[in-house]
């Protein structure tokens, strides 16, 4: 059985577990990049009642989470960042803020196609197949419950996009990112939405 709950921060580590390999991909110490990965997870993290874990009831383990914002809700990502830069060179902490300026102005983008009654998906992360599907499920409900007419989200050519093409959601912009891009290789951005 399937325990959809509010999130637990003790679960961030979980998470950075399974992101890691895919926005860790570059040189540096172990300790770096896991932090680096773990500024990416909070600065999708808001202060607001709509970050959602689902667990198993019988062995309790942490299986998928889903966060949400609305534009008024604020994040705590640079006071976490305030607390451990101390440990990082000026390159390395300057690396953390272009990451997070990336994804304010992504979210920015995002949040230029909404209205009042949308709402927006910061970070979706699946640990254990089908339990994805489960927690939007289960999400989508309560927002629905709540009012909220749609659902925007951002993501990039790291993550696994074309999940949400196969899976009903209506692309809305495809972009391309010039801080992350390398020669003829384009960093392709993508914005989606789905009716609630």
């Amino acid at each position: 059985m399937l325990n959809f709950e509010p999130f637990d921060t003790k679960n961030i580590p979980l998470i950075v577990d399974q992101v890691f390999p895919m926005w860790s991909d570059f040189d540096g110490p172990l300790a770096y990049r896991r932090h680096y990965t773990e500024y990416i997870v909070r600065n999708n993290l808001f202060e607001n009642d709509l970050r959602f874990q689902l667990t198993d009831s019988e062995s309790g383990d942490f299986l998928a989470n889903a966060f949400f914002m609305h534009v008024s809700d604020s994040c705590l990502a640079k006071e976490w960042l305030a607390a451990v830069k101390n440990q990082y060179t000026e390159k390395e902490v300057a690396a953390f803020e272009k990451c997070a300026k990336y994804i304010e102005d992504m979210d920015a983008r995002v949040q230029a196609y909404m209205k009042n009654d949308d709402i927006q998906m910061t970070l979706y992360v699946s640990r254990k197949k089908g339990a994805g599907s489960a927690i939007l499920e289960k999400a989508l409900e309560i927002l629905r419950e709540r009012g909220y007419k749609n659902l925007y989200l951002w993501t990039d050519c790291e993550c696994s996009w074309e999940w949400y093409t196969n899976h009903g959601y209506e692309l809305v912009e495809r972009g391309v990112c010039d801080q992350f891009s390398h020669g003829d290789q384009e960093y392709s951005t993508f914005i989606f939405r789905r009716k609630i």
